[in-house]
């Protein structure tokens, strides 16, 4: 029998994370920062790049976001126009093709195997 409910993941984070955000909380570290994202962890993020991929971009070049899906969404916004297809490939989170529609465009499904490296 397939639930209807949104699936719930009970992860915890690991005892680093938990420290780092209580000394960062206690140190007055709570409030919004730019749109973007903090520009020293968008430094952070090209330095780790070029350290382990040899790949190299400016702290303009990177958006922090607050999840895989928002920057998912932000990419469609930034491409997609009015009735275009965009490319789905499944099986893939439920909410991809919700994501897509926003940007009024049409999700169509495309069928991967992890047999072909999806």
């Amino acid at each position: 029998v397939m639930s209807h409910q949104p699936l719930a993941i009970d992860l915890k984070p690991p005892g680093l994370v938990l420290s780092a955000s209580k000394s960062a909380a206690l140190d007055g570290h709570t409030r919004y920062t730019v749109v973007r994202g903090n520009a020293d962890l968008c430094k952070a993020v090209c330095d780790d790049l070029m350290a382990r991929k040899s790949v190299h971009f400016e702290p303009n070049d990177v958006l922090i976001t607050t999840g895989e899906e928002m920057a998912i969404y932000e990419a469609l916004l930034s491409i997609c126009n009015e009735y275009d297809d965009v490319l789905v490939p499944t099986p893939a989170w439920g909410s991809y093709r919700d994501l897509v529609r926003l940007c009024r465009a049409t999700p169509v499904s495309v069928r991967t195997e992890a047999s072909d490296g999806y």
